[in-house]
């Protein structure tokens, strides 16, 4: 009788215990992030963020792309913040919070089971410097050898445009207009370029410095494009090509976007080859 009774104690305990090292799970809210939206109040709201990085509630959450539904462990006011993330310099493994847009913070009451939508919305933060932009819809580009066209533009009325031709022009180098403005080197100092492009054929972006005499002191094409056959943007991060571009006697400097038909076996692989470009921006924070 004594050995049932020690039995059924056992398993009183044993039960108990397994309560205790398994509790009930809590039941998550949910959130679905759609894409960030951007509202330039009259600019271009050209935009390619990838990707939003989240804090909840003081605690980061993780890096998802959008649209995405995502379970919160917490009931009732919850904080959010949301930073919009890019593929920097246009390569998919090197996801980044974009430093030149601003976050999205906002709340929700969160319900157990429930779903709840959240839509975040940017801008350029306020002490973000456009150093240089051209959307083409004047009419006129502030780029060499890149004509204006309004044909499959990317946004607005017009955007830029290079033909290559194997024979006439298989090649091209096009520089802006020469930029005397400085970003201001202070410490966390950073600088973006900013494109749209759609090409036949790979692209490369850099910086020219010239000193006061009009020599060429500096140059570095940092940043290569594959060709793309649908409009794309891209964010290069210039900042270290600034830094270099500051240790020589350069007074002015221009943005430059080369290309030319790919060789194979010494022959040019295309006979023409199309370049569409639109929103440049630099930009410096």
């Amino acid at each position: 009788m004594k050995l049932f009774n020690y039995i059924i104690l056992f398993a009183i305990v044993l039960i108990s215990s397994c309560d205790i090292i398994n509790p009930d799970e809590p039941i998550p809210a949910y959130v679905k992030l759609e894409p960030f939206e951007y509202n330039a109040q009259g600019g271009s709201n050209s935009i390619k963020i990838s990707d939003a990085w989240i804090t909840v509630n003081g605690s980061f959450l993780g890096a998802f792309s959008m649209p995405k539904v995502f379970p919160v462990i917490s009931e009732g006011n919850t904080e959010f913040i949301i930073d919009p993330g890019i593929k920097e310099n246009g390569i998919a493994n090197t996801p980044d919070i974009y430093p030149m847009y601003a976050r999205y913070e906002t709340s929700a009451d969160l319900v157990p089971g429930d779903t709840v939508t959240l839509i975040p919305e940017t801008v350029y933060k306020d002490d973000v410097k456009i150093l240089f932009e051209e959307t083409f819809n004047e009419g006129v580009s502030r780029f060499s050898d890149l004509e204006v066209t309004t044909v499959e533009v990317r946004e607005g009325s017009a955007s830029g445009y290079i033909e290559l031709n194997k024979d006439d022009m298989p090649g091209v180098a096009s520089a802006s207009d020469l930029l005397e403005v400085f970003p201001a080197q202070n410490q966390g100092f950073l600088a973006y370029l900013e494109m749209d492009y759609k090409a036949d054929v790979p692209l490369f972006v850099g910086l020219t410095g010239y000193d006061t005499q009009g020599n060429i002191v500096f140059t570095e094409l940092t940043y290569g494009l594959n060709a793309k056959d649908e409009w794309n943007k891209v964010y290069f991060n210039f900042t270290e090509v600034f830094n270099l571009l500051n240790q020589t006697n350069t007074s002015r400097y221009e943005i430059r976007v080369s290309a030319q038909i790919p060789l194979e076996n010494g022959e040019f692989t295309l006979e023409n080859a199309e370049i569409r470009l639109d929103n440049i921006k630099l930009l410096a924070f």
